[in-house]
């Protein structure tokens, strides 16, 4: 027989849900912050309803690349092992770990210590 006892309902959960309905694009401590409650309760409150926890994508994984690419955005790019590592988040000494395993070589160090740029590096360098 039952109760008679409604489920409880929090009190943030229907701002929580509006909010995320108009704003996808908004993370959980957005929400969390404009709702006024904490980040764990907009997280639950999206995953009982069975919507998206407002985690934002994440970018695509440096080994997920191919060697090709990377050396692409190394030398024809021209960017530098802290722009590659920014843009897979990743840092420079892993990006220079996996160009490392790819057989790929560094561009030659100029005199203030920085990478030259291939299109201005000197002759029998």
């Amino acid at each position: 027989m039952p109760s008679g006892r409604v489920p409880y309902k929090s009190q943030y959960q229907d701002s929580i849900i509006e909010l995320r309905n108009l704003h996808k694009d908004w993370s959980m401590l957005k929400i969390a912050r404009n709702v006024g409650c904490a980040k764990k309760t907009v997280r639950y409150q999206l995953r009982k309803n069975n919507m998206a926890s407002g985690f934002p994508p994440s970018p695509p994984h440096l080994l997920t690349i191919s060697f090709g690419k990377l050396k692409e955005l190394y030398f024809e790019c021209e960017m530098t092992l802290q722009e590659i590592g920014d843009a897979y988040s990743v840092s420079r000494e892993r990006v220079r770990q996996v160009m490392e395993r790819a057989g790929l070589k560094r561009r030659p160090v100029g005199p203030m210590g920085r990478r030259l740029s291939l299109r201005f590096i000197p002759r029998g360098f």
